[in-house]
């Protein structure tokens, strides 16, 4: 019986120990799926949070954008700017994240060029997938990098483009030029990519660095903005004007020269032209601004943003992402600060040498260059924020800074018009992002934000030339892709404008959409003294906080250019004269049929004597000075 007893207490005992084991495994698997759970819930979470921050990035460019425009146009550039994210979200939706991701974050699926799958986003799990790339929250944060880019053309053809145009240019990059470049890139199966080199990458098992965006934002977004700004003109190059009887009020006539070039309205300074030619010299125009502390609130908007832009990249904090996260958040922080100095010690010492060669008026410490030259070393560093140490992200910032203002000055040079300076930022400073991830990317950092080995390291930290000639491979494509698309969109639009502005009076591209049987430029007859008076606007000059002087060139084909206090002033006190004598009204239609006022016949009246003055001539009911007033025109 005792026997009998024991051995039904052992089994009795077994059962109890498999039971307890049995739970304990359950547990364990229950642990894991929700500690799983967790892990997603996080990831998803920061994707959504950082987006957040991207997408108020939008509010940043319009600041700046507003801030930098003359007030004719404010009403242009807030229409384009809420347009944008209210059409890349419904581009991305049907077709922009399935070029880009379609098909899922492997190297098995999609080819090698472009997705194609997950259209009106088909099929994507809803956020309970272990591959993030399917997630909501992802196709969120990558639809406002797009966003982000196609925002870049607005401020480089501002004053110029007109909303038709945009919206069509905004259409074809989130549909097409963007997400081809994403998928190279930033998907697992594009053939740039560095997060599958372990399935053959472009060379040897090495892939673009490219971590958030410096090439697929910055270089793509960039280039179209320099293509769109080239093809604009700069402004006050083209003025097309409306037929007799097709407009609700008659327009201002300026008068026009082969050579181009606006002196404009000398008592006005919102009718200068950006460049214009006096003796067979170009000369640059300062136009006024429309308030300078919008674009000091849109740039520390833009940095803010650029924490969700850079940091949010990991796509998740768990499995030691948070490391990654880190090292682009203070890498975020130095490159900017230190290119904010360089862009602006750059700017004086350029400054000082056009005063030397060419005696042109020497600048103070420019504001706008230092709030530049933070959003150069912020683009800069986007691509190589989590594999670069901090010392590198400083350098980077100081080339970032230098690169912006050199080539901000080319531009000038080739009488390129950006008012916000989108492409000198934008594209050189992206550019040469792409490049510093070929001199400074450290190994081990590498592997710990890619999770590869063997994939190439910087130039500068003993990794030999493969990364960096990679690199430079995969900035160039995507500058060369996007400029060919950027032409093609904008092309056609520049070409109908041409053809049908002679005609008709017809215009798609440019802002002035006024035809006359002609395409004018605006102009004067070159006389053999001129004289552009001095303005005084609000501006960011340093020496007189709060006014800002434009150029004032006096006598230039015998004195050169004088300094900025120089030349005449124009009295405000004596703006309103009396009514037009018989000379004056006289002189106005000599004008008219492109003639020039006599020495100092009309000028004298307003308390300034400039020898052969351009006048313009205004609508008598409107006071039109020949700007389109885009409140009045409508879109």
């Amino acid at each position: 019986m005792n026997g009998m007893s024991s051995s039904s207490s052992y089994e009795s005992e077994n059962v109890t120990v498999e039971y307890l084991q049995n739970q304990i495994k359950l547990l364990t698997v229950q642990l894991e799926s929700t500690s799983s759970q967790l892990g997603q819930a996080v990831d998803n979470g920061w994707l959504f949070v950082a987006g957040a921050f991207v997408f108020l990035m939008q509010l940043g460019f319009t600041l700046v954008e507003v801030g930098s425009v003359r007030k004719h146009f404010i009403r242009n550039i807030l229409f384009k700017n809420v347009l944008n994210p209210c059409v890349t979200i419904i581009t991305w939706w049907i077709c922009g994240y399935a070029f880009s991701f379609g098909g899922g974050h492997s190297p098995s699926n999609g080819n090698r060029f472009i997705g194609n799958e997950n259209f009106f986003w088909i099929d994507c799990p809803k956020n309970n997938n272990f591959d993030i790339t399917q997630t909501y929250a992802f196709i969120f944060f990558q639809w406002v990098f797009c966003c982000t880019s196609c925002s870049i053309v607005s401020g480089a053809a501002a004053e110029r483009m007109k909303f038709p145009a945009y919206l069509l240019g905004t259409i074809f990059m989130s549909c097409w030029t963007y997400p081809v470049v994403a998928h190279w890139i930033f998907s697992y199966s594009g053939w740039l990519s560095s997060f599958g080199p372990a399935y053959g990458g472009i060379w040897e098992g090495t892939g673009l660095i490219d971590f958030a965006g410096s090439a697929v934002v910055h270089i793509c977004g960039g280039t179209t903005a320099l293509i769109a700004a080239i093809l604009a003109g700069y402004r006050g190059k083209y003025n097309f004007r409306k037929k007799e009887g097709r407009t609700k009020s008659s327009r201002s006539l300026m008068t026009t020269t082969e050579e181009g070039g606006n002196l404009g309205n000398q008592d006005d300074a919102s009718t200068l032209a950006r460049f214009a030619r006096i003796d067979g010299r170009w000369i640059v125009n300062e136009l006024p601004a429309y308030e300078p502390t919008f674009v000091v609130a849109g740039t520390m908007m833009l940095w803010y943003g650029w924490y969700g832009f850079n940091p949010g990249s990991s796509a998740g904090l768990t499995n030691y992402k948070y490391n990654v996260s880190g090292r682009a958040a203070v890498n975020t922080t130095l490159s900017p600060a230190a290119s904010a100095f360089a862009a602006l010690i750059t700017g004086r010492i350029i400054s000082k040498i056009k005063y030397i060669i060419t005696k042109e008026p020497e600048a103070g410490w420019s504001l706008s260059d230092m709030l530049n030259g933070i959003l150069a070393g912020l683009v800069g560093v986007t691509g190589s924020c989590a594999v670069v140490d901090t010392w590198a992200a400083v350098v980077i910032g100081i080339v970032s800074g230098f690169v912006f203002k050199c080539i901000s000055e080319l531009f000038l040079k080739f009488r390129i018009d950006d008012p916000v300076d989108a492409a000198a930022v934008h594209l050189g400073a992206g550019f040469w992002g792409c490049i510093a991830a070929g001199l400074f990317a450290d190994n081990s950092f590498i592997f710990e934000t890619y999770g590869v080995t063997g994939a190439g390291y910087g130039l500068f930290v003993g990794g030999g030339g493969r990364r960096l000639a990679v690199q430079l491979l995969g900035a160039v494509t995507v500058a060369s892709w996007s400029t060919f698309f950027a032409f093609a969109s904008y092309g056609p639009l520049v070409a109908f404008d041409f053809w049908t502005g002679k005609t008709f009076g017809w215009t798609l591209f440019f802002e002035r959409g006024y035809g006359e049987g002609e395409i004018l430029t605006f102009g004067v007859e070159q006389q053999k003294e001129t004289m552009v008076s001095a303005f005084i606007i609000p501006g960011m000059g340093a020496d007189a906080p709060g006014e800002r002087e434009l150029s004032t060139f006096h006598n230039i084909n015998n004195d050169g250019m004088n300094g900025a206090t120089g030349g005449d002033t124009y009295d405000e006190s004596e703006e309103e004269s009396s009514e037009p004598t018989e000379s004056e009204d006289e002189t106005d239609t000599e004008v008219e049929r492109g003639g020039t006022a006599k020495k100092g016949e009309k000028d004298e009246k307003k308390g300034m004597t400039k020898p052969g003055s351009p006048i313009v001539v205004q609508d008598e009911e409107t006071d039109d000075i020949g700007l389109d007033d885009t409140e009045s025109e409508g879109y």
